[in-house]
């Protein structure tokens, strides 16, 4: 007792010292260096805060990491910001109206980083903090010694430190999961005080990151085993109150901390399990390769994390770790040292083979481990220099303070000595989390006019808040953007697995671009730290070293609706891609949100390639909160199917406003232009033969067919019958080929461009055949046959339905007789108006079906002939199915308008927006090739 009051001034004085110490080392690389993921934090931030002023509770969880400590600080981070800089509120403003961060381009990320200090500083703050209660908790259990060693190395240990003062999650979890499990260990009996702090701690791992969940499970089990360690002669009725009793604190602490720190829990309950499970599944399968050990894989062991461990821990707790395990050997260690060193051995298995199964590998992953590791490391020291002269222990803390020093401004490039140190390294583990990059981006930013000079680079987050100009994502969407004057970073991390080469990545394949700078062509600048060189900066890369693509413009703007207008529209596809990149530049007045749908049809009008999403630019703003003085840019990836046939294809686009109409698309002098932008037309080729695909329907099916889906058992007179045929190339079928779909006695050929096909190649043709409207209904064998003299092949039968025609014009009728086109007679249009409805009764009579099907618009006008109203439509049956002869009734019902005079009636084809010719009964044509019917009030 005496020893404890003689010790507890110390504890006063060395606690505080111990607490700026770690925030010192946890401050170092602010300001020098940005992560890939703490701007997502940042956004994350923002939002909690905007949730907690609002009592939106339900929306206090912002994924399902889930990071709940994360969002509180960075939170409370962001608020500090705006007090001391009122103006970051414009920067704040922008991140509110983001619709996403789009990882490609800067933008975002340059306003995000205004408000990365406060949150970092947050975090610096309470895992400084967290190690000033580690030291309090532990300086009670052990030996001062002991206690000062073990807490100077956690607080001084370059990796733990660099993650600590990051806006991220493990960290917090690390501190979280130490306290939780150190309070816990005693061999005399627990207070309520600590039991409840336990389980506050045990709930905010859990809420940090899902692998503190563990803390859950483990907690209840240290306790249990405390009872039975404790005193194994009492009863173990006794053992059992007093562990519900210490658990039922502990519980307490996990309950109240949960509903204090996420109130969405208690707000929508069945909201945060959605996230957590959704996100689960997501992460599961996002997969990337790790370097490790001179190569870069997706499965890299479950020795991955131990020797990665030792590579970034301080050589003095290796010589720490190495005495304890001596120890250990020796049997030299107390029974209630050898329950603490148990209960912190059965976490880190168990915290090892969690993290070993999951979808990534990262070191960072490891944190807890690696700090439970420090801390035991700092025992040993301090166990090993107890019997000696003090004046060793200031050497060790020494020493630790300049392995701090040596890493203070990039801690995350951390290398042990022991296995090589920093020049080992490099063939060892993934070096840095983004330091490199930033350092280079700082560099590019003092070299170049950034208002005329782009950069590139492979990791935008890091790059973006230290370059003010545009930074793009290098990647095949935008190497075609780069000018001879654009600067381009090139890291370490894409080139570590050996001098010259460099590494695959899902997002980015540097290889055409890396692999072809020549020697002569030296970098303007070098990053270099930890006598490693990091990352490089280029410009003026010669044109033969960017890769080249066939772009086709659209130089013309074009108005879509009332306020939307697309400035100008690129697409490409890139050299030995299998994708096409389409770029667009648009206009909006801030007020309407809207959703665009791309697609790539062939010239037959099959679509093989769609892709819809809501309108939102680079920068991750909707339409509705654009300026309207300023241009936005989208750019959009649509990879090609594997078994897509090289040939020549249309890219259209079509918008939508918010309530799902499709808009109108008009030139600058206003001319209607349609309801789809043409952006022009690319070549498909595949640059290498892609694997045989899996066909449906593939067995009993002979050359040259490979599988085929499954034909529609039924289908109307004159409708389309389509289904999916995969046909395996031959040498012999460049000069092209027909397929004859035969239903019963009636062939229906449809020609085949096999230009450019590989031989042995399997490629899927989208069968679609008109059946004549003139065949008779009934069940017919069908079957298709090549034209290059193989036999038939069988696909069962198909029922053709009769359609439902008329021929006769309603008794009484007075013909109207106005012409439309060589389509149709309109002959009659009668318009009824009541309170609050429009009603139009059409009859039409066909000449011919058309090949396309033709939209019908009606507008209603008022006395100065502006539109008031309007509907555009089909007619109520397709164009393409009307036969010489037949009638067709609609009726059209619109809202009333005050005012309206006329309605106007016309024909246009939606691909082109040409209107159909109108003429009278006697041949002369109608104004804007529209029909007038008037209307009396």
């Amino acid at each position: 007792m005496k020893t404890r009051q003689h010790h507890q001034p110390i504890s006063r004085v060395v606690g505080p010292i111990i607490f700026l110490m770690a925030l010192i080392s946890r401050l170092g690389p602010i300001g020098r260096y940005v992560t890939p993921d703490e701007l997502a934090w940042v956004r994350r931030s923002a939002n909690m805060r905007a949730a907690l002023l609002s009592a939106d509770w339900a929306n206090t969880i912002q994924t399902g990491h889930p990071g709940i400590v994360t969002t509180w600080l960075g939170a409370i981070g962001i608020q500090l910001t705006l007090w001391l800089n009122p103006s970051s509120a414009d920067s704040l403003e922008f991140i509110r109206n983001l619709a996403w961060i789009n990882p490609n381009f800067g933008e975002a990320y340059q306003q995000l980083a205004q408000f990365l200090t406060g949150g970092r500083f947050m975090v610096a703050l309470a895992t400084s903090a967290g190690i000033w209660l580690l030291y309090v908790i532990i300086s009670k259990r052990f030996h001062p010694v002991l206690a000062l060693l073990a807490i100077c190395s956690l607080a001084l240990d370059p990796w733990i430190a660099g993650l600590s003062g990051l806006l991220h999650v493990d960290a917090l979890l690390t501190t979280f999961i130490l306290i939780a499990l150190l309070l816990v260990f005693s061999h005399n009996q627990l207070p309520p005080s600590h039991l409840v702090l336990a389980g506050a701690c045990s709930a905010a791992a859990a809420l940090n990151k899902i692998p503190g969940g563990i803390m859950i499970g483990i907690i209840p089990l240290i306790l249990l085993a405390r009872q039975i360690v404790r005193v194994p002669s009492i009863p173990p009725a006794i053992i059992s109150r007093r562990f519900i009793k210490e658990l039922g604190w502990w519980f307490l602490g996990l309950v109240v901390t949960v509903s204090i720190l996420l109130p969405a829990m208690w707000a929508a309950p069945s909201h945060v399990f959605d996230i957590l499970i959704s996100d689960a599944i997501r992460i599961s399968g996002d997969r990337a390769p790790i370097f490790f050990m001179g190569s870069a894989d997706f499965d890299i062991g479950w020795h991955f994390y131990p020797l990665a461990i030792l590579i970034r821990q301080s050589p003095l707790i290796t010589l720490g770790l190495a005495y304890v395990a001596w120890q250990l050997a020796q049997k030299n260690i107390s029974r209630k040292h050898l329950l603490l060193g148990t209960s912190l051995a059965v976490f880190c298995i168990l915290f090892w083979i969690g993290i070993s199964v999951s979808s990534r590998e990262f070191i960072r992953y490891a944190l807890p481990i690696s700090a439970i590791l420090t801390l035991v490391g700092g025992l040993g020291l301090g166990k090993a220099l107890a019997s000696r002269k003090s004046g060793l222990t200031t050497i060790v803390i020494g020493a630790q303070i300049c392995w701090m020093a040596w890493f203070w401004q990039f801690p995350l490039s951390t290398a042990n000595l022991v296995t090589g140190g920093p020049w080992a390294s490099v063939n060892q583990v993934s070096l840095g989390w983004g330091d490199g990059v930033s350092q280079a981006a700082q560099a590019a930013a003092l070299r170049a006019d950034t208002s005329t000079q782009r950069l590139f680079t492979t990791n935008v987050p890091a790059s973006a808040p230290f370059y003010p100009g545009e930074v793009y994502l290098l990647d095949d969407q935008t190497v075609n953007l780069i000018r001879h004057n654009d600067l381009i970073i090139l890291p370490l991390g894409e080139r570590q697995a050996s001098p010259g080469r460099w590494l695959p990545s899902p997002k980015v394949d540097l290889a055409p671009l890396a692999d072809r700078i020549p020697s002569d062509h030296p970098p303007i600048h070098t990053v270099r730290f930890n006598q490693l060189e990091r990352a490089w900066l280029y410009t003026d890369l010669p044109d033969p070293l960017l890769p080249q693509a066939a772009v086709v413009k659209k130089q013309q703007p074009v108005r879509i609706g009332d306020q939307l207008s697309l400035i100008e529209s690129k697409i490409f596809v890139p050299t030995n891609s299998h994708h096409l990149v389409v770029q667009t530049r648009w206009q909006s007045a801030p007020q309407l949100d809207y959703r665009i749908k791309i697609h790539v049809e062939d010239t037959s009008g099959n679509r093989w390639i769609t892709r819809e999403e809501p309108l939102i630019s680079n920068s991750g703003l909707p339409a509705s909160k654009w300026s309207a003085d300023k241009s936005e840019d989208l750019f959009l990836k649509l990879p090609f199917p594997a078994d897509m046939p090289p040939a020549d294809y249309l890219v259209k686009a079509e918008i939508f406003d918010g309530a799902g109409k499709r808009l109108g698309q008009f030139s600058p002098d206003g001319n209607f232009l349609g309801t789809s932008a043409d952006f022009g037309t690319i070549t498909s080729a595949a640059p290498l033969p892609q694997p045989l695909v899996n066909t449906e329907n593939s067995t009993n099916v002979a050359p040259p067919f490979a599988g085929f889906t499954q034909p529609p058992s039924s289908v109307g007179q004159g409708e389309k019958l389509y289904f999916d045929i995969w046909l395996q190339s031959d040498v012999n079928d460049h000069n092209g080929l027909s397929l004859s779909l035969n239903i019963g006695e009636e062939s229906l050929v449809a020609p085949i461009e096999t230009k450019g096909w590989i031989p042995g190649q399997v490629y899927r043709i989208k069968g679609s055949w008109v059946v004549p409207v003139d065949l008779p209904a009934g069940d017919w064998p069908l079957s298709i046959q090549a034209s290059t003299g193989f036999s038939a092949q069988q696909l069962g039968t198909v029922t053709i339905e009769e359609r439902q025609r008329n021929f006769v014009l309603p008794t009484g009728l007075q013909p109207l007789g106005v012409q439309f086109g060589s389509i149709g007679l309109l002959q009659q249009a009668n318009a009824s108006v009541t309170a609050g409805q429009v009603q139009l009764d059409l009859i039409w009579q066909a000449k011919e079906a058309q090949p396309s099907n033709l939209i019908m618009f009606v507008h209603l006008k008022d006395a100065a002939g502006q539109i008031v109203g309007q509907l555009d439509r089909p007619p109520d049956k397709p164009t393409s199915l009307w036969l010489d002869g037949e009638v067709i009734s609609d009726t059209i019902r619109l809202d009333r308008v005050d005012g309206i005079e006329e309605i106007a009636i016309g024909l246009y084809d939606p691909n082109t927006g040409q209107r159909v010719p109108v003429f009278t009964t006697d041949g002369l044509p109608l104004p804007d090739q529209q029909m007038t019917v008037n209307i009396t009030p």
